[in-house]
């Protein structure tokens, strides 16, 4: 969960089991789940969930403790702009101790203001549209320059959830759109993942420039978590490990040609479709089987081969 408007802090659970503010890093620790009781849980222990420490005042600080629904100081309720309230007094939210967010603030309650710093976005709010390394957890694909401009160079950084690193996956026409232009109404004005020059050659140049459709050197198949070329896909996307440069290569099956296109930081679930009201959940085979008519269902996410599922170039989700 991350505070404001300002993706770099996140609420951290750290080792000793303190409850702080600090510089998102995709770890697990700072991954939380709000269910349906009004728990918020963590997800390095789903058994343990969010709480404040009586008596209930301004300024009370939150901790973890074993879930427990007779508790009712672990019970919380959600606004739609994303400030979340304890039940016991809907004018007490969670919230930082500071003016402003930085590394080792305590998580406290305050008066609800739905000031920015009591402001709380989930994972996949900030980073639905990323596409990020399945190598380095946290990277994403981004524009350098962070301009929609021709010619703009690709690179792989730290995961900000900006606009400039977040991209739309066109399966049917093969573009791949950049998040810098995508409130432009005219196509025309849109920009797109495009190889420069049509080189087809190892290191080869990808860069922003205005989409056009039908276009090969734009037209893009993803499968398997991998990015092709279309017209030629022995030739993959590449993250270039020593400058972070995203260029063309052949395919060699290591997972810096991989990418997920989606929230980053799960690669133990890679593969796998999770709900975006309890990303711990999966869909799921029932009971592995793979007649036809088997129904789908949801459970927790484990890793397992009837949780495997692959987008092809053709829009099918196919079972792994």
């Amino acid at each position: 969960m991350r505070v404001g408007k300002d993706i770099k802090y996140c609420m951290d659970l750290s080792s000793s089991n303190a409850l702080n503010l600090y510089e998102c890093n995709g770890g697990e620790n700072q991954h939380w789940a709000f269910d349906s009781s009004g728990f918020i849980r963590s997800r390095t222990d789903r058994n343990k969930c969010l709480q404040f420490k009586a008596p209930l005042v301004i300024g009370a600080v939150l901790e973890i403790s074993d879930c427990n629904n007779s508790i009712s100081r672990q019970k919380w309720g959600s606004k739609s702009n994303g400030v979340f309230h304890t039940q016991d007094d809907s004018t007490k939210c969670i919230g930082i101790d500071g003016s402003t967010p930085e590394n080792n603030r305590k998580i406290v309650l305050q008066t609800c203001t739905d000031d920015t710093s009591q402001v709380w976005m989930t994972l996949h709010e900030y980073l639905q549209g990323t596409i990020s390394s399945q190598l380095r957890d946290f990277t994403c694909l981004e524009v350098e320059s962070g301009k929609a401009e021709n010619g703009a160079i690709l690179i792989m950084a730290k995961c900000d959830g900006t606009q400039k690193q977040k991209w739309r996956v066109d399966t049917k026409e093969g573009l791949i759109y950049s998040g810098l232009t995508e409130d432009k109404e005219n196509d025309e004005d849109k920009k797109c993942l495009d190889l420069r020059g049509g080189n087809k050659q190892n290191g080869a140049t990808l860069q922003l420039y205005k989409c056009y459709k039908g276009h090969k050197n734009m037209m893009w198949r993803y499968y398997n978590n991998i990015l092709s070329l279309a017209a030629d896909n022995k030739y993959v996307i590449d993250h270039n490990l020593s400058s972070d440069r995203v260029t063309l290569y052949s395919y060699n099956g290591n997972l810096n040609q991989r990418f997920l296109t989606g929230p980053p930081g799960r690669k133990f679930f890679e593969d796998s479709i999770s709900s975006q009201k309890d990303d711990t959940m999966c869909l799921e085979l029932s009971e592995g089987n793979t007649t036809n008519g088997t129904p789908l269902i949801m459970s927790k996410c484990d890793n397992s081969k009837k949780q495997k599922w692959q987008m092809d170039g053709d829009g099918l989700i196919r079972c792994a």
